[in-house]
């Protein structure tokens, strides 16, 4: 008996704090807009709401039951797909706007966003196809993930240097944007950071930047040239891969491989310079890049994967420096090494004419001879 007394009281306090905690929040509507406070933390943010329209102006500080809650946040997915919205004035007092918090605003051309502000949340402008500018203060320290995906209309943004980070798809799909300039205080790129942004023609990235991600610059087909700073130890599978306008590329001594399609489809790409510190040419890294001629593999490399050059169709004369024959895997499929010449150090005739695939070749010469 006594055993289910006191089961019965832990149950009820347990009741009556649940009870309390949901107490804590409430919803009020406040000139307009809806708003969610927070007793406990006594802050106000606002919520989504389907009545918003016209110019809306989010107060700075609300009232409800004669208590004063500064608006410290927009919430999650605010302001999504308010279509009846001119504009909207953001106080002093808010600092963060909340995941996907602009997403579909299709009205939104400009935004300001207040220095108080100091992140963006994931999404935070995902598909604002008419923003054409936005001004980000000095606050703000990352763009999150998606951040202005698809922002069709952005032909231009300058990030200030208190940034430190491109979130995941930052820019993606920002099909007008051309030239960005990223600040030394950023320190990597993210996957897909500026992926299938067409019109990029140019792009400088600084010396602090340490790492670029997957399909970072995949799809950016006005992309002509590119200088990678010796900063960058590594960059990511499909990097630049579907880059049909490169040219050049310019790939520092401290990237030790080059990931797995990292150059695919680079049809332009005429020439590269591999450097000394490589050591791994990574699957499909070269596959159709139809206009690469020639290529030169230092002695660093021990490895070449699966497809390295396939559909590089008019790719002549491969000159391999390395002594040991790189070992291979399947890595001249769809290529024609009867076509190919190769060029190998004078010691090493005998070792690559034996050598699985590069046996292959049907002509096959001393880089001591080719320089004559």
């Amino acid at each position: 008996m006594k055993k289910s007394i006191q089961i019965v009281v832990v149950t009820l306090i347990l009741l009556l704090v649940s009870t309390l905690t949901k107490a804590t929040t409430f919803e009020t509507i406040y000139n307009g807009l809806k708003y969610l406070i927070d007793t406990e933390k006594n802050v106000a943010t606002l919520v989504n709401w389907p009545g918003y329209s016209g110019d809306i102006v989010v107060s700075d500080t609300i009232i409800s039951g004669g208590k004063d809650y500064p608006v410290t946040s927009l919430g999650d997915s605010c302001f999504e797909s308010c279509s009846r919205i001119t504009s909207i004035t953001i106080p002093l007092s808010v600092t963060s706007l909340g995941n996907y918090c602009f997403e579909n605003c299709k009205w939104l051309s400009s935004f300001t966003i207040p220095s108080s502000v100091t992140s963006l949340g994931y999404g935070c402008f995902y598909n604002c196809s008419e923003l054409t500018s936005i001004t980000i203060p000095s606050s703000v320290t990352s763009l999150g993930n998606k951040c202005f995906f698809y922002c069709l209309g952005l032909t231009s943004i300058s990030i200030p240097s208190s940034v430190t980070s491109l979130g995941e798809g930052c820019f993606t799909c920002c099909l007008g944007l051309t030239s960005i300039s990223i600040p030394s205080s950023v320190t990597s790129l993210g996957d897909e950071c500026f992926s299938c942004c067409e019109g990029l023609t140019s792009i400088t990235i600084p010396s602090s930047v340490t790492s670029l991600g997957t399909k970072c610059f995949s799809g950016c087909e006005g992309l002509t040239s590119i200088t990678i700073p010796d900063s960058v130890k590594s960059f990511g599978n499909y990097c630049f891969e579907d880059c049909s306008g490169l040219t050049s590329i310019t790939i520092p001594s401290s990237v030790t491989s080059l990931p797995e399609r990292c150059l695919c489809r680079c049809r332009r790409l005429t020439s590269i310079t591999i450097p000394s510190s490589v050591t791994s040419l990574g699957s499909y890294c070269f596959e159709d890049c139809k206009w690469l001629t020639s290529i030169t593999i230092p002695s660093s490399v021990t490895s070449l994967k699966e497809g390295c050059f396939s559909g590089c169709s008019e790719l002549n004369t491969i000159c391999c420096h390395a002594v040991i024959p790189p070992i291979c895997q399947e890595s001249f499929l769809d290529f024609n090494t009867q076509y190919c010449k190769l060029l190998i150090p004078q010691e090493s005739m005998d070792k690559y004419k034996s050598a699985d695939e590069w046996k292959s070749f049907l002509y096959i010469d001393t880089i001591k001879n080719a320089t004559k």
